[in-house]
């Protein structure tokens, strides 16, 4: 079974911001290298990913292949897209000569994303969503001594 308590790290995300990605007109090699950048620089607690030589790895093009599983061009194609859409600002470019990765950081401005990479209506959420009625999925718990019905196209299990 994986070990997957937050005492092993975790990353701390505003639900707006996450609400922001999930929406948002992005790619699927997109969303990884998004998420992989995310990790390499809130994950270690930094507003961007690192420069070579320090704790956590820079954003080099190794790095994020790896962690994402694309190959070489799906990464630049993926990291050019998040930039041009202003998702991910580029802080530093890459320095072959100095052997220095790009340093990359996430943009949680969402309303400066370019536009049409978020729908026109959508604003994040104002507070947490509540189980109730509205909530797609929620089945409001039975009163004591009562058994709730099966959901729709399912046979209630046997007493």
């Amino acid at each position: 079974m994986a070990d997957v308590q937050t005492e092993h790290g975790h990353l701390r995300i505003a639900n707006a911001l996450w609400e922001a990605w999930t929406i948002a007109d992005l790619t699927a090699a997109e969303l990884r290298v998004l998420f992989a950048l995310v990790r390499l620089s809130y994950g270690w607690g930094r507003k961007e990913t690192a420069m070579r030589g320090t704790k956590p790895r820079p954003a080099s093009a190794a790095t994020l292949q790896r962690m994402t599983g694309l190959d070489p061009k799906g990464v630049r194609r993926a990291v050019k897209g998040l930039c041009m859409k202003q998702v991910v600002r580029r802080v530093t470019e890459h320095d072959s000569e100095a052997g220095e990765a790009a340093v990359y950081a996430p943009n949680k401005d969402f309303d400066s994303w370019s536009p049409g990479v978020l729908p026109g209506t959508w604003e994040p959420s104002k507070q947490d969503p509540t189980p109730g009625q509205d909530t797609p999925g929620y089945a409001a718990p039975s009163p004591p001594g009562r058994r709730a019905p099966p959901p729709p196209g399912q046979v209630a299990p046997p007493l």
